[in-house]
């Protein structure tokens, strides 16, 4: 009896001893596994530990290596918002593949960044009542408006960079309706951009100096505040939001022009610079520094006028007349003349020269700059200790005329040419660039990436830069601070073509690979895949 009670008593022990091992099994199990889980997790982050393929042809979803370099030196982090709103045919299905791409670049953008992109994608699929998130992020990064199809912004602290679906981002062809008569054209993607705009805008608000411009003020300039039609306070937010700084300088009142200056605007002054003031501004350009000019509407000659102070860097103004257009016939017929309207210029990708960082951009996607009141600009003789290298910006539209004020007059016109008026292509913007007649002052802000050179922009219409005109010229006025002030961060990636899906049989020998894929790949797969299986079930 005692030992069968002792024999029961050492198989509950025993038992309790099984279970409480296999409990402690299955928590170190789990405990593993929680550590296996963690430790992979960990790992798929660490971009040393994975391997990735892209078994696209055109390899689309692959990085460039030059985008790849300028993301892993990004020095601070950098935050993308994504505004992405849908368009209305024909264009709605192409703008919606474009929006797809973009977000699986910035996908892929953000996965090699280890975290210092920060991607928000904002729901805009009801414009009329937008998130709460979303409206605060507009109001903190000043978008007022959101145009079809919508954009990214790219900020970094104060600096902001917005990227346009169209056209930074994407050239889209609404294609054509069919008719009768008519080939039906579908819309079409003509190229895409995405990873050239998203590089170009990282290095904008990462790497860049912050630039001061300073705007002469005092000699009847347009006020760079003013919210009116002829005010400059659009021009002053989108230079302030491109990562400008934005100050203004009367030499009569504050003394000399600021040691700080990068980049110096005088914007149509209706009266000439003094001795003083004039003297800066040489000695400025003279020393690597950039100068960005517009004449004002009456004409102004002689000493400390814009138009003396251009002569020495090769640029010839001619103050009285300006640029004018015929009125193109609504239904066909002949232009109109006689009206003020003929001052207007609308200047197209003719007018534009090609592979100009400037203009580059606007005539690939057909965009058209805006003047009223054009002075014509010339080539000059300069009398400089280095040669100027003078280049063509922009040219009226063939068949304009100088027109020339009335008899008594400085600017009043009757808008008809003369019989001996000249016609044809006009110079109304151009650019010039010279090596420092002085020695370039000690820069704090110097990014040490660009060689001293002194720039000049000058716009024959004070206008273009206007809030009236400025919505329809900000690319084309951007880009000219951007050059002067030598922030042309253009990344160029390679060119991907999302379109090539089709197989090209007359190609040399595509054709050949797809016949021998077909009659002889597949099935040689096929044969391997069912002898592999055959023989594992006679392993059973």
């Amino acid at each position: 009896m005692g030992v069968t009670i002792q024999s029961s008593a050492f198989e509950k022990r025993r038992a309790r001893r099984a279970r409480l091992a296999t409990l402690a099994q299955v928590a170190l199990a789990a405990l593993l596994a929680l550590a296996a889980v963690l430790l992979i997790t960990w790992l798929s982050e660490r971009r040393g530990f994975r391997a990735r393929f892209d078994l696209t042809r055109s390899a689309e979803n692959t990085l460039d290596p030059v985008s790849v370099s300028v993301i892993e030196k990004l020095p601070v982090e950098i935050a993308i918002d994504v505004f992405f709103r849908g368009a209305d045919p024909p264009l709605s299905g192409e703008v919606a593949k474009a929006q797809n791409r973009m977000r699986k670049l910035l996908r892929r953008a953000a996965d090699e960044s280890g975290g210092r992109i920060v991607i928000e994608d904002h729901d805009l699929s009801n414009v009329a009542r937008l998130p709460a998130r979303a409206q605060a992020r507009m109001g903190e990064l000043k978008i007022t408006a959101l145009e079809p199809g919508g954009m990214l912004v790219v900020s970094a602290g104060t600096r902001r960079e917005l990227v346009r679906l169209r056209p930074d981002i994407a050239d889209l062809d609404p294609g054509q309706p069919g008719g009768p008569g008519v080939h039906y054209q579908p819309p079409r993607t003509v190229s895409f951009r995405g990873e050239e705009a998203l590089m170009s805008a990282l290095l904008k608000v990462s790497l860049a100096t912050t630039k001061k411009v300073v705007f002469t003020q005092g000699h009847g300039e347009p006020d760079l505040v003013s919210v009116d039609h002829y005010g400059l306070s659009l021009l002053k937010g989108e230079l302030e939001g491109d990562g400008f700084e934005v100050v203004t300088w009367d030499g009569a009142r504050a003394g000399p022009l600021p040691a700080d200056c990068d980049v110096l605007v005088v914007l149509g002054p209706e009266q000439v610079l003094t001795s003083a003031e004039s003297a800066d501004v040489r000695k400025f350009v003279d020393a690597g520094g950039r100068l960005i000019a517009a004449p004002g509407v009456r004409p102004l000659a002689g000493e400390g006028s814009l138009a003396a102070l251009l002569a020495d860097y090769g640029v010839r103004l001619l103050a009285r007349g300006v640029v004018a257009y015929p009125l193109p016939a609504t239904a066909g017929g002949a232009p109109h003349y006689g009206l003020e309207e003929c001052g207007d210029l609308a200047i197209g990708f003719e007018g534009m020269p090609a592979l100009n960082p400037i203009t580059e951009p606007l005539r690939r996607s057909g965009r058209r700059v805006l003047m009223r009141g054009a002075h014509v600009l010339e080539r000059a003789e300069s009398d400089g200790a280095t040669p100027v290298s003078v280049r063509d910006l922009l040219r009226s539209p063939e068949d304009s005329w100088h027109e020339l004020p009335l008899p008594g007059t400085e600017d009043r016109f009757d808008w008809k040419p003369e019989n001996d008026s000249e016609r044809g292509r006009f110079l109304v913007a151009l650019q010039a660039s010279f090596s420092p007649r002085a020695k370039p002052p000690e820069r704090a802000n110097d990014d040490g990436r660009s060689r001293p050179e002194s720039r000049i922009v000058v716009i024959g219409s004070k206008d273009s830069f206007q809030n009236y005109l400025l919505p329809s010229n900000r690319d084309f006025i951007l880009n000219c601070f951007n050059w002067a002030g030598s922030r042309e961060y253009r990344v160029k990636v390679s060119k991907t073509n999302p379109e090539a899906r089709r197989i090209d049989v007359k190609s040399e020998g595509s054709l050949a690979r797809v016949t021998w894929i077909a009659l002889f790949g597949l099935p040689l797969i096929s044969a391997v895949l069912g002898i592999a299986t055959v023989w594992r079930r006679n392993r059973r």
